[in-house]
């Protein structure tokens, strides 16, 4: 009796460890497809083919002339174009700027 009863607690726990490793594969399986492509592809649209590069974002920033900035808000000094581009730094992107056709000195930032 305890033979047969050992017998079918194998049998058990090697169906419970099967079971664990097909739902094991299927999540790897899963996390396989989408690290294939993680990043959707960019259209080749016209400015692509012209240019041979295109923006992933774009961030535009009003330059503040300096009798503005003492009506600038808290948020907005704590949250300045510096800091933005600091923070992306950080994160391993790269950004680049350009400044307006109206400003033809570099911004103190």
């Amino acid at each position: 009796m305890a033979f047969s009863q050992s017998i079918v607690e194998a049998i058990l726990l090697s169906a419970v460890i099967v079971a664990f490793a097909f739902i094991l594969k299927l999540i790897l399986d899963i996390a396989k497809e989408k690290q294939k492509n993680p990043r959707p592809i960019v259209k080749r649209d016209q400015f692509l083919k012209d240019y041979g590069y295109t923006w992933d974002y774009i961030f535009v920033f009003k330059v503040w002339d300096e009798y503005e900035r003492e009506e600038l808000s808290a948020a907005q000094t704590k949250y300045s174009m510096k800091f933005i581009i600091d923070r992306l730094n950080k994160g391993s992107e790269y950004p680049f700027d350009f400044l307006s056709a109206q400003y033809t000195t570099t911004p103190d930032y």
